[in-house]
């Protein structure tokens, strides 16, 4: 099970059970950023703060999540993110399938 408001295409890959730092926040929700995944790929780091998906400014995780989950498996979105004091943008490429279930 994936912790709430998170969107698979994104955080893959990776188990929700595996204990990952919190990374990454939205307003109102902080996402684990999983080694390996599509989001460490693009340089998402801890402390990071998802500001806007594509240009779209995102007021709040479900906002963030579904602009995410809109987006086509495989296609690049970019990310303007707070860092520090700072802002950049980040280009990430999406996963392209869901995790398999961890072996028993």
């Amino acid at each position: 099970m994936r912790p709430p408001g998170t969107c698979p295409a994104f955080f893959v890959p990776g188990h929700a059970a595996d204990p990952e730092p919190v990374a990454v926040t939205t307003p109102g929700a902080a996402h684990p950023v999983r080694a390996g995944s599509p989001a460490q790929a693009g340089g998402l780091r801890a402390g990071d703060r998802i500001l806007a998906v594509d240009g779209n400014l995102v007021p709040d995780a479900r906002v963030a999540v579904a602009a995410v989950r809109s987006r086509r498996p495989g296609s690049t979105i970019v990310l303007t993110v707070g860092r520090g004091s700072g802002r950049l943008r980040l280009s990430v490429r999406l996963a392209t399938g869901l995790p398999r279930p961890a072996p028993r």
